[in-house]
């Protein structure tokens, strides 16, 4: 049985729906806070278990009878909570004595990270001491995040991009094309046991006002800032200027068997969604 925990977020979601074109419903289960999120499911066929991060005893009765576990990352920024939480994952996964975890982790955790992101690099490491058969699924930033619904009607009406990233590339992939590789490593894929460095193809705030503005037929223009007047995205400003998120794999475009979704069919398709709202 395949259980994918924290299933009903975004990209939780995305994963079951991805695996359910796979394998039949009986082999898929669901670990959830809220039950009654997930009625969708269980009227189809999945077996839908309670579970919550804060509490280990639930953790370990949610993950009997699991072969493979996807563990998805809490949301959580704060590393003493977050770190808290997923030790409860790791300690449930090891008493329900589960085959296989595949984790969300992030590209470099191999390393120490900054800030919140050192949770994945801990959480790594932690899974490596357990005993238990892991397979690191290191992300990307979302797409999604990056290039979402505001910041393309912001580029459209003002006719320009904010960008402090100093010129340099960030790599993103889609929600979408990562739940299809969980998917395939959860499935059977011989990538699993394996640390995957999940990138899609990096671009430039320069190539993304382009891209919005062959999506719009409008003229897009970069204006340059410091990151300090990036808002609440200045530190993640900084971190790409430094150019830490610039490499490229080809581990996604493997367990896809195909391309990642490009920033150009990105744009396009919010650009749709944006027209049918």
């Amino acid at each position: 049985m395949i259980l994918i925990s924290a299933a009903t977020g975004q990209y939780g979601r995305l994963v079951v729906e991805a695996l359910l074109q796979k394998v039949a419903p009986k082999h898929v289960a669901v670990a959830v806070r809220h039950p009654e999120k997930a009625r969708d499911w269980r009227a189809r066929g999945v077996n839908v278990r309670q579970a919550d991060y804060d509490d280990l005893s639930s953790l370990h009765a949610a993950f009997e009878g699991a072969d493979d576990l996807l563990f998805i990352s809490s949301p959580e920024f704060e590393t003493p909570m977050r770190m808290a939480q997923h030790e409860r994952v790791i300690e449930g996964a090891k008493r329900a004595r589960v085959r296989h975890v595949a984790y969300t982790s992030f590209l470099g955790a191999q390393n120490e990270q900054p800030g919140g992101f050192n949770a994945h690099y801990l959480t790594e490491r932690a899974l490596e001491k357990s005993g238990l058969k892991v397979t690191f699924l290191r992300h990307p930033f979302y797409t999604d995040s990056l290039v979402s619904q505001a910041l393309l009607q912001d580029a459209m009406t003002s006719g320009s991009l904010k960008d402090a990233s100093d010129g340099k590339a960030v790599n993103t992939a889609s929600r979408a094309d990562l739940a299809v590789a969980a998917a395939a490593v959860l499935s059977g894929s011989s990538e699993k046991g394996k640390p995957l460095e999940l990138t899609g193809t990096p671009w430039t705030f320069s190539q993304l006002a382009g891209a919005i503005g062959r999506a719009t037929d409008r003229s897009i223009s970069i204006q340059r800032i410091p990151s300090s007047e990036a808002g609440p995205y200045g530190w993640l400003f900084d971190l790409i200027a430094a150019g830490i998120y610039e490499r490229e794999t080809v581990d996604l475009e493997r367990l896809l068997g195909h391309r990642p979704t490009s920033l150009d069919d990105f744009v396009a398709s919010l650009v749709r969604t944006a027209s049918r709202l």
